[in-house]
Parts: structure tokens; C-alpha cells; sequence
């Protein structure tokens, strides 16, 4: 086996591992994001590519008085669109009004406004995806650099 089949190997077990966390901890709703996986192996560098709302996820978001932007309004609503959630906005009534995207779209900037103003501590998803994996990716390494030095020396010759 060389280096990067190894790598390769390692690639896909920490892939697979990412998206069963984040599927276990419930952070699936449209596909996007795990769609976005993917991994590139050079020689002695992998290196694993996907949306960044992954680092989101895992490392959170600090407090910020900042309005949120169009794109994060967007993907808030694609996402309560993705999970079923239906805004429930009111007139000056009471009454409940029906939904449409705008209301749809009114509700999204309310949530992101309430992450962006709270918040939200991260799941370190990845920290602990490398983590579960850890003795599996010592020893693929362990047994690469064994084959390796195996190969050394039946290539010694004794004179």
C-alpha cells in the first residue's frame, strides 16, 4: 500500500464519519452540505473540501451586532423551508397571516438576526469525527510506514 491509498482510505473513513455525526446530531436538512464533501490526496497531504457552514456547525458563531446579510437571510429559509417550519406572522389585528414568501422571508431575517445577536455555541463535530477515528488513522499510518521500511530492506543488498 502506498501513501496514497492510504490517504485515500483515511479520507473516506473520516467523510463517512462527518456526515453520520452530522446526520445523528440532526444537522441535515437540504443535502448541501453533505453533497459538498470531498477530499484531495497529493503524495503526503490530504485534504477534505466541503460547504463552509461545516466549520459553522462545529466551531459556532460569536455574538455580533451586525444585521444579517441577503445570503444568510436566503439560506435560513431554504433551510426552515427544508424543515417543514411555517412562519406564523400577524397582523396588526392578531390575526394570522397567510404564508407567503415574504412572510417566509420576514421570518428568516428574524432568526438570523437572533443568531447573529446570540449566537451559538458549536457542536465541534470535526474535532470529535478525527477524534472517534483517531487509532483507525494511526494505525493506516503505522502500517504504511511498516510496508515501507519492509520495501527497504529487501531492496538492502549484504556485502
Amino acid at each position: 500500500m502506498d501513501s496514497k491509498e492510504a490517504l485515500t482510505k483515511i479520507g473516506k473513513l473520516l467523510i463517512s464519519k462527518l456526515r453520520s455525526n452530522l446526520k445523528a446530531e440532526g444537522h441535515y436538512a437540504t443535502g448541501v452540505l453533505d453533497r459538498s464533501f470531498d477530499m484531495l490526496v497529493a503524495e503526503k497531504e490530504l485534504r477534505i473540501l466541503a460547504d463552509a457552514s461545516l466549520f459553522a456547525i462545529s466551531e459556532g458563531r460569536k455574538k455580533s451586532n451586525k444585521l444579517p446579510s441577503g445570503e444568510m437571510v436566503s439560506r435560513i429559509a431554504q433551510w426552515m423551508r427544508a424543515k417543514g417550519m411555517r412562519p406564523l406572522s400577524r397582523n396588526k389585528k392578531g390575526r394570522f397571516l397567510k404564508q407567503t414568501p415574504l412572510t417566509q422571508r420576514k421570518s428568516a431575517f428574524a432568526v438570523s438576526r437572533a443568531i447573529l445577536r446570540k449566537g451559538y455555541k458549536g457542536s465541534k463535530v470535526i474535532e470529535r469525527s478525527y477524534n472517534d477515528l483517531e487509532s483507525k488513522i494511526d494505525k493506516e499510518i503505522l502500517d504504511l510506514f511498516k510496508t515501507q521500511v519492509e520495501k527497504e530492506f529487501t531492496n538492502i543488498t549484504i556485502s
